[in-house]
């Protein structure tokens, strides 16, 4: 028989909005910064690589995995010079 409502697992689901979430603040970080000067945008990156990085969010690796692999994406565009 099917499950309950109630018994449904939405965890995954959850976690996805987290990460659509996370992800929408850290991109509008990189908006608002990309007309900056190459230096300035390295520094930002690279605070936005250490603040998601997975070994420094001991409380939810996953979700600091999802956030740095997509900021990685993200380099060589936000980068480019």
């Amino acid at each position: 028989p099917p499950k309950a409502a109630s018994s449904l697992d939405t965890s995954g689901l959850k976690e996805a909005e987290e990460v659509a979430r996370v992800k929408s603040q850290v991109n509008a970080q990189l908006e608002k910064t990309i007309k900056e000067d190459l230096a300035s945008r390295k520094k930002t990156f690279k605070f936005l690589i250490l603040k998601w990085h997975p070994d420094k969010n001991a409380d939810n690796p996953e979700l600091a995995t999802q956030i740095f692999q997509w900021l990685q994406s993200q380099k060589d565009w936000y980068l480019k010079e």
